[in-house]
């Protein structure tokens, strides 16, 4: 029998116990790609704020697989749609949980500052003047 290669992995959501949120790393060039968009969520002007839902539920559309996160006792969709009904900062926690999980690949915007090992990103010692 052999190795099974998977790209699934589960995400504790910091600030919601409880929660757990299935997702999927990314597994193509294009996957990879759309993570830029990502990177600039945090950056974004107000006039972008269409720019923003779209990356939103495209990343729920792509990554998420499952959860069990419920409002007023009916599930809510883990997709898109579900993930941008939700409040702003369980977005938010989803996104950061979801690249410390997958290792914050090929990111180095604002929602990829924490690294994964719990020491200081390259960006971040930059900001505080150490080296």
């Amino acid at each position: 029998m052999g190795n099974e290669i998977t790209n699934d992995v589960e995400l504790a959501i910091p600030g919601y116990p409880g929660v757990v949120v299935h997702a999927s790393r990314p597994a193509s060039l294009r996957e990879f790609i759309m993570l830029r968009k990502f990177e600039r969520l945090g950056t974004l002007a107000e006039d972008s704020l269409e720019e923003v839902d779209a990356a939103l539920v495209e990343f729920g559309n792509t990554f998420l697989t499952s959860w069990n996160v419920d409002r007023r006792g009916e599930p809510v969709p883990a997709n898109g749609e579900g993930l941008a009904s939700l409040p702003a900062m369980f977005q938010f926690s989803v996104l950061k949980a979801w690249l410390n999980g997958i290792g914050g690949v090929g990111l180095s915007g604002p929602l990829a500052d924490a690294s994964p090992s719990g020491e200081l990103s390259p960006e971040q010692l930059a900001t505080t003047g150490a080296s």
